[in-house]
């Protein structure tokens, strides 16, 4: 048999229902967070919810070609082209994209040691590539605090980006690569291009990684159009100015918001404020 690499948490049927990692899971998946700067929890979410999500995303945006993608990032609306081919999407919060997925008891239980008690939900997008969209630049979600300190790498994790592929995505469809450990390089240090560590995600899985951590989106050799869910969640006291300054992070009506049960109201008043304070920058 051959063993898991050290960030491949293969989640259980039996985890999944409780909604918690056993202690041997987490502590696999705590150390891939410290040491590498990234874990993936295989089977995180049932079949069944990510299906719904990606029928629920197809009724919304499945219809759009990448010409009609580009029409809609040339206006103000909920679509921004990041990368030729690749686009963010800060989807409508309904249907299947609902508690289940943002408010995951399994994502938050293991979230909350990380990054404490009173996390917060900071955006909820899609980012969705289309066949020939070019490979993303090396980058970080957002740099390192106390840059003039340089002691940003040693720190605690401050933001995780955890992203949900809504369909299989082998290496021709650019699932995202990753520099492991790169979380600790101090800004404006890079690591040699040939360490990238590209991993096939499957539809199911939540891909963690920490808001330092370098990245890229791969490019999209294949003919299909490639549809993956991102969820950030922060410290409390962190907001994110590097890519939702001017824009919402989130789209969730009001009276879904209204609707939530009281102990998941303060969950997303981080992406709340954040709509505030992005109308009255606009």
């Amino acid at each position: 048999m051959i063993e898991n690499p050290a960030y491949l948490v293969e989640v259980t049927p039996e985890e999944r229902a409780l909604g918690q990692l056993n202690q041997a899971n987490a502590n696999r998946a705590y150390s891939a967070m410290n040491l590498q700067g990234f874990a993936i929890l295989r089977g995180c979410f049932s079949p069944a919810h990510v299906a719904d999500m990606h029928r629920e995303y197809q009724a919304q945006y499945g219809a759009m070609t990448e010409a009609d993608m580009r029409v809609l990032a040339g206006k103000a609306s909920p679509v921004l082209e990041v990368d030729k081919g690749r686009f963010e999407i800060v989807l409508k919060l309904v249907g299947a994209f609902d508690i289940r997925a943002y408010a995951s008891d399994l994502l938050l239980r293991f979230l909350i040691p990380l990054m404490g008690s009173d996390l917060r939900l900071s955006s909820v997008t899609a980012v969705t590539s289309y066949p020939g969209a070019v490979q993303q630049r090396m980058h970080r979600d957002a740099g390192h605090l106390f840059p003039e300190f340089q002691m940003g790498p040693t720190l605690p994790t401050y933001a995780v980006n955890v992203t949900v592929p809504l369909i299989d995505v082998d290496a021709t469809m650019g699932p995202t690569g990753v520099w492991p450990g790169s979380h600790r390089l101090a800004e404006g240090k890079k690591p040699p291009e040939e360490g990238l560590l590209t991993v096939p995600f499957l539809k199911g899985d939540a891909i963690l990684i920490d808001y330092r951590t370098l990245h890229a989106g791969l490019p999209n050799l294949s003919q299909n159009v490639r549809p993956i869910l991102y969820m950030v969640y922060a410290r409390s006291w962190f907001v994110d100015d590097t890519n939702h300054r001017l824009r919402s992070p989130l789209n969730m009506p009001l009276e879904t918001f209204r609707a939530l049960p009281d102990n998941l109201k303060p969950l997303l008043m981080r992406a709340y404020s954040q709509i505030v304070r992005a109308k009255g920058l606009s």
